[in-house]
């Protein structure tokens, strides 16, 4: 099952506009750390018909200003646990909008989040089945969805 690029990349827009008054418009290059930047990935799974994962990638500088926002509280008072719960929240509706786009049945998991200078997230027997790199006020953001491995899920 194919999600497609646009759908992503609606989903995210729509999610972001909604929920926190924020335009995130598609960006043309991969969006990568500078050095000495810190990065937060949340992470959802789904199961059921469709196995996957999908993960949402940001600066911590943005994740910052989605808690001020959730938490109405300025971006530079919010706290480290409101700023995981604030990207764990924004991953599951993703992962939930995404989720509603695939066959049934299917479950999301708890959102996971991720945070440091120098790391890499990896979904094993996950393969990358479509990603979209934003731009949210000068800061970078991507959502990508990996899924099963179908030899991985068949036990191959």
């Amino acid at each position: 099952m194919q999600v497609a690029e646009k759908d992503l990349r609606l989903l995210t827009e729509n999610i972001w506009r909604s929920v926190l008054g924020l335009d995130v418009c598609r960006a043309e290059e991969e969006p990568s750390p500078a050095p000495g930047q810190r990065f937060l990935t949340g992470c959802v799974q789904i199961t059921g018909s469709w196995e996957g994962t999908v993960t949402l990638d940001c600066s911590a500088a943005l994740a910052r200003k989605v808690a001020g926002i959730m938490y109405g509280v300025s971006p530079e008072r919010a706290k480290l646990d409101e700023i995981h719960d604030a990207l764990g929240e924004m991953t599951n509706m993703t992962g939930g909008n995404i989720k509603n786009l695939l066959p049934a049945p299917s479950l999301l998991s708890l959102p996971s989040v991720t945070e440091g200078l120098d790391y890499t997230v990896s979904v094993p027997g996950g393969r990358l089945v479509g990603q979209v790199a934003f731009d949210c006020q000068g800061e970078p953001l991507r959502v990508s969805l990996l899924e099963r491995d179908d030899q991985e899920r068949d036990g191959r």
